[in-house]
């Protein structure tokens, strides 16, 4: 397995790839790479359910702490604090195994093309926006501090 350091998946999946998970047997076909991050790739697929996004991870560990979070933000009642989780399973890939998840796809616009075009008010908006969800996390006991 890589380090949880690393900023590159160790696996491409091309658009039209077929990912089946191990255990659940859940299909889903790749359209496109969302992002890599340190943990993994997130990539966009079809689900017999429509569009979700699909995280491949590079270490077991990291994965299971993203889906206990994202366990923990389904429990709350009222306002959505992320992405709704649809599977966990793991993706056998040549020789190797892959934990991933699937969740909801939430669509949207990176930060910065977003901003183009716009004036400074809206970064506030943004600043204000961001600091009322993380005061949501916060008195739903999920904050950092």
């Amino acid at each position: 397995m890589r380090n949880s350091y690393s900023t590159k998946s160790p696996i491409k999946l091309a658009s039209g790839a077929r990912l089946k998970g191990k255990w659940h047997k859940k299909s889903y076909t790749v359209i496109r790479l969302l992002g890599e991050g340190a943990t993994g790739a997130v990539y966009l697929v079809q689900s017999i359910n429509g569009l979700v996004a699909v995280k491949v991870g590079i270490d077991s560990m990291a994965i299971t702490t993203e889906v206990n979070v994202l366990r923990q933000f389904s429990k709350k009642q009222g306002v959505a604090l992320g992405p709704k989780l649809l599977d966990v399973d793991d993706l056998v890939f040549g020789t190797h195994t892959y934990p991933f998840y699937a969740m909801e796809y939430v669509k949207g616009e990176a930060l910065i093309p977003f901003m183009r075009g716009k004036g400074p008010e809206w970064l506030g908006l943004l600043i204000l926006q961001l600091l009322g969800d993380l005061e949501n996390l916060h008195k739903e006991g999920l904050g950092i501090w």
